[in-house]
């Protein structure tokens, strides 16, 4: 009987344990899950305040990011005013720094000929005088022998005939010159021009430029050449002439420019852009620091109030010394992002991928 008794005690005492740990457990639990409760409800609330402050506005044509103006300005996101300008469209094309040295040499035996035919007209007017004069004597006293004028005649006609040959020698130099370098480049050369002394003296270089496909240059008398695919940076040339060949590779048409030499040589290839013969096009000019790149398309930031920023592509464009001329996609009195528009692509794409704490 007492041992029943004992037995009994025992699980009654285990019975009490059992649950006063397991009380304990519930009211522990319960507390951690008021503190996760309270962590969760202020992380939700700071979430609250950021997309009541920043993200994804919906907008005529699309999407826009908010950002207010606080951040805008610890950002150092800067806008300008789009004004209206005139632009000239261009032609971009390509070229190369020419070896003039054929030229010159070319020229060098052209003057060398045209030096030995002036003695030898020199010497031909000397005999036909001294030829008239025997001939005259040999009329009148008779004291001049037929042989005597016959020599004289003879050295007049040879000086002649020397004359005729350097006249044909200079006629075939100067239409190998016309066939490989245009008439006018070669009445350049071997004139005494201004376009001539300051190749020969390298303070110009001479461009063979090429334009793709089937567009001719009517009227160009300018160009901008830059060796770095370069328009702001491009430096001014001038049109000489139509080069007589086509590039075998582009079968585009060709022609000759000027250009300072400044960092150009011999053989570098280079850029072009030629200015077109037509009326000046309406638009506005973009600053090229206010161009992003995404998706190998340019893009820029388009103010829609005070906090709300719309990224715009830029689909008619012409890349200028000053800046990016577009016609179409922009105004004048649009505000434009200047600074800061990297981050604003950087926040857009921030905002649009979608939460996955959210998803069911």
């Amino acid at each position: 009987m007492k041992t029943v008794i004992k037995i009994f005690i025992l699980l009654l005492a285990a019975l009490t344990a059992v649950k006063a740990f397991y009380y304990l457990t519930e009211k522990r639990h319960a507390g951690e899950m008021k503190v996760e409760d309270r962590e969760s409800v202020r992380e939700d609330s700071r979430d609250d305040n950021e997309t009541r402050t920043t993200g994804i506005a919906k907008i005529a044509g699309g999407y826009a990011i908010k950002l207010p103006q606080d951040i805008q300005q610890q950002a150092a996101i800067h806008l300008a005013r789009l004004e209206p300008v005139q632009h000239r469209s261009e032609i971009h094309a390509t070229g190369q720094v020419v070896d003039i040295q054929p030229l010159l040499d070319m020229r060098s035996r052209y003057h060398e000929i045209q030096g030995q035919q002036r003695i030898t007209d020199a010497t031909l007017e000397v005999t036909r005088q001294e030829y008239e004069r025997l001939q005259q004597l040999h009329k009148e006293a008779a004291n001049i022998s037929t042989r005597e004028l016959q020599q004289a005649r003879l050295q007049w006609e040879s000086r002649a005939a020397e004359s005729r040959a350097a006249t044909v020698r200079l006629d075939d130099l100067r239409h190998q010159f016309i066939q490989s370098w245009g008439e006018e480049l070669t009445g350049l050369f071997l004139g005494d021009s201004d376009v001539f002394r300051e190749l020969s003296i390298r303070k110009s270089v001479l461009l063979l430029v090429t334009v793709a496909g089937d567009r001719q240059i009517l009227g160009a008398r300018t160009a901008f050449v830059s060796t770095g695919d370069s328009r702001e940076s491009a430096e001014e040339g001038s049109y000489i002439s139509v080069a007589p060949a086509t590039d075998t590779r582009t079968q585009g048409a060709t022609y000759f420019f000027q250009a300072p030499v400044s960092t150009l040589r011999t053989g570098m290839n280079v850029d072009v852009w030629i200015p077109e013969d037509n009326e000046e096009q309406q638009g506005v000019m973009i600053p090229a620091e206010a161009v992003i790149w995404y998706l190998d398309k340019p893009w820029v930031y388009v103010a829609r109030d005070k906090e709300t920023f719309a990224r715009v592509e830029m689909k008619k464009y012409a890349v200028t010394r000053q800046g990016w001329f577009v016609t179409d996609g922009f105004k004048p009195g649009d505000m434009i992002v200047t600074a800061g528009a990297q981050m604003l692509l950087s926040q857009e794409f921030r905002w649009s991928i979608p939460n996955e704490d959210n998803n069911p």
